[in-house]
């Protein structure tokens, strides 16, 4: 990963914040899911649901939670995965 919006730490995020995550190699489509890509509160094990999209140009996996996060509440927002190489 290059870039990751917010980045990592940022307070006073939105709470209808678009997660974006930009890669350095190219990512295979087939391996964006909700497996893959995880957003959870702090402390939850639940997974919150949202929307996905890929930019193959940017390489960029951009998610919109389905519902506004919480106020005052961290998220960790984990990928989990290798890029198209098998490389983590």
């Amino acid at each position: 990963m290059t870039l990751t919006v917010p980045a990592n730490g940022d307070t006073a995020v939105a709470t209808n914040q678009k997660i974006q995550v930009t890669f350095s190699k190219p990512i295979n489509r087939l391996n964006i899911n909700r497996r893959t890509f995880v957003l959870k509160a702090e402390g939850s094990n639940k997974h919150l649901l949202g929307r996905m999209n890929y930019s193959k140009k940017n390489r960029r996996v951009s998610f919109q939670p389905r519902q506004p996060l919480a106020d005052d509440t961290q998220y960790i927002f984990r990928v989990k995965g290798n890029d198209s190489k098998g490389s983590k």
